[in-house]
C-alpha cells in the first residue's frame, strides 16, 4: 500500500477533529475535498480515529486520539441508519446484515481478514 506523508496525515487529522468537535459531517476525500485519499485508513490503522461506513457511504469519524477524544462526525441524516463497515486498528468489520441489505461487497481489503456479524 502507498503510503502518506506526515504533513497531509496530521492536516487530516486536525481537519476530522474540527469536524467531529462541531458535529460537522465527515470531510470528504480529494478530489471532492481536502482529506487526502489515504489519510482515513491510515489514521484508522494507527488507532487515532474509528470509520463507520452507513448506506451511501456516509462516514461517521470517532476522534479516538487528542483532546476531542470521543467527538464525532454527523451522523447520517436519513433515519436509524446502521453502519455496514467499521474501521479501526484492528482492521474492517463488515456487518453482514446491513451490508447485505445494502448490496454492499463481502470481501477482504487491505486491511486484512474480514470479520462477519449478523
Amino acid at each position: 500500500m502507498a503510503d502518506i506523508s506526515e504533513p497531509k496525515l496530521m492536516r487530516a487529522f486536525a481537519l476530522l477533529e474540527a469536524a467531529a468537535s462541531n458535529g460537522a459531517r465527515c470531510p470528504m476525500n480529494e478530489p471532492r475535498g481536502p482529506v487526502h485519499k489515504l489519510a482515513l485508513s491510515k489514521l484508522a490503522r494507527i488507532g487515532w480515529i474509528r470509520i463507520e461506513v452507513h448506506p451511501t457511504n456516509w462516514r461517521v469519524v470517532v476522534i479516538l486520539h487528542g483532546r476531542h477524544y470521543g467527538s464525532r462526525t454527523a451522523a447520517p441524516p436519513f433515519a436509524e441508519s446502521k453502519p455496514y463497515l467499521t474501521i479501526d486498528e484492528n482492521g474492517s468489520v463488515y456487518h453482514t446484515e446491513t451490508a447485505r441489505m445494502h448490496g454492499q461487497p463481502m470481501a477482504r481489503n487491505e486491511f486484512g481478514k474480514v470479520t462477519q456479524r449478523g
